[in-house]
């Protein structure tokens, strides 16, 4: 271990339980907009397409490009794949950033 600098680790899905910190606030939202869906698989599809999305990003992304622009990208596709479309600038903001909490 001599010249090992660092140790990093995944945490994603093991210690951060994001599927809830999503599938929450996309179900909040659509109660309020009267709206009934499999939010859970909305939720899983969300994260599939986000990671797909990062991977195939590549090198032509530019260097200040996170998951976090990956994820704002991702929830309008999804919104529209599911007719959210009531879902409000404001709603988007708090999905998308729901992750962080």
């Amino acid at each position: 271990m001599l010249g090992i600098k660092a140790l990093t680790f995944d945490t994603g899905g093991t210690i951060l339980d994001w599927h809830t910190g999503i599938s929450r606030p996309l179900a909040k939202v659509g109660v309020r907009h009267g709206l009934e869906r499999d939010w859970g698989a909305i939720t899983n599809d969300y994260r599939a397409s986000s990671l797909k999305a990062m991977i195939n990003a590549g090198a032509e992304a530019p260097a200040t490009f996170n998951i976090d622009d990956v994820h704002r990208q991702q929830l309008d596709e999804l919104i529209t794949k599911y007719g959210l479309d009531a879902f409000t600038v404001e709603d988007r903001q708090a999905i998308w950033y729901a992750w962080h909490q």
